[in-house]
């Protein structure tokens, strides 16, 4: 619902429009803003995550490490939604020359938003990837084995992308301008 001011035409009208303009500005310049379209998109990114992460159960977000490491950071006047989650190489039960393929760690936040392997490079659209190799070890459609955190031994040759941040771009772009109409109302009731 649009918010309807009456100004007298007056002096005294024209500095309650120049008064009320003034607090809208200040609204819209406001950190809190920032804040509040900050909450939005870490909302809408954690929906997205449960949607497209079926490993996920939604009621125990936290035991997630994938979840534990998105993040909420506001700069000066920029928003920065980001996932720094990776997985820890050396605790595996892999070979150390497999280990050595990943001197900086594996990144879980770009396999969770990229994929892996030969099913991530199949399926994933990689036109704005950058800095992701697929098939480190080359295994191709072959797969490999590993073994899982409980002592399972599990094939698999990839993982598809799930585009995480990518949809959460979308839903924002979708969305941004009701959420800063929501806010401006919320704020002038």
């Amino acid at each position: 619902m649009a918010k309807t001011y009456e100004i007298e035409f007056s002096a005294a009208g024209m500095r309650e429009l120049q008064r009320i303009l003034s607090n809208i500005n200040t609204l819209i310049t406001d950190k809190k803003l920032l804040e509040y379209i900050g909450n939005k998109c870490k909302k809408e990114l954690e929906k997205i995550c449960v949607q497209n992460l079926t490993t996920l159960d939604e009621k125990n977000l936290d035991t997630s490490d994938y979840m534990r490491n998105n993040n909420l950071k506001i700069e000066d006047d920029t928003i920065i939604l980001y996932n720094n989650s990776k997985i820890d190489i050396s605790s595996k039960n892999m070979k150390e020359t497999t280990k050595a393929n990943y001197p900086a760690q594996l990144s879980l936040a770009k396999i969770v938003e990229y994929g892996i392997g030969y099913t991530g490079d199949l399926k994933t659209d990689k036109t704005e990837v950058e800095d992701w190799e697929y098939d480190v070890n080359r295994h191709g459609y072959k797969g490999w084995y590993y073994i899982d955190d409980s002592g399972q031994t599990v094939w698999t040759n990839g993982f598809e992308g799930r585009l995480i941040y990518y949809k959460l771009q979308n839903n924002i772009k979708q969305n941004i301008g009701k959420w800063i109409k929501e806010y401006v109302e919320l704020k002038l009731k």
